[in-house]
């Protein structure tokens, strides 16, 4: 089934679906555990910059990171206006009383 998902996901993920739902219902350890592993998922980002001169730098600039690894790596000999990393909004959102957990677990369980 696997192979099959990986040549052609949207074709065959109501099926994956459908069988991690009903996995999921049968083991609420199993449950937890991918909860757990959801919460800490997100995007990795690795900005390397080797630079002899430069003039408005920024490794990473972005409004939001709900989650995720951030690293920035700066390697400039001469450098005017230089920012390693901004980020205006860190952490998930999900609203007052909604956790990453809640609504992971709403959708598959």
């Amino acid at each position: 089934m696997m192979a099959h998902f990986e040549q052609n996901p949207n074709r065959y993920q109501p099926v994956m679906e459908e069988i991690l739902k009903e996995k999921l219902s049968r083991d609420p350890s199993f449950l937890a555990e991918l909860v757990s592993l959801v919460e800490h998922l997100g995007p990795d980002l690795e900005v390397i910059q080797k630079v002899k001169f430069g003039r408005g730098v920024t490794g990473i600039d972005a409004d939001e990171m709900a989650t995720g690894h951030a690293k920035v790596h700066q390697e400039i000999d001469q450098a005017e206006d230089l920012t390693g990393m901004r980020i205006k909004r860190l952490g998930l959102r999900l609203g007052p009383s909604v956790s990453t957990c809640d609504a992971f677990c709403s959708q598959y369980a």
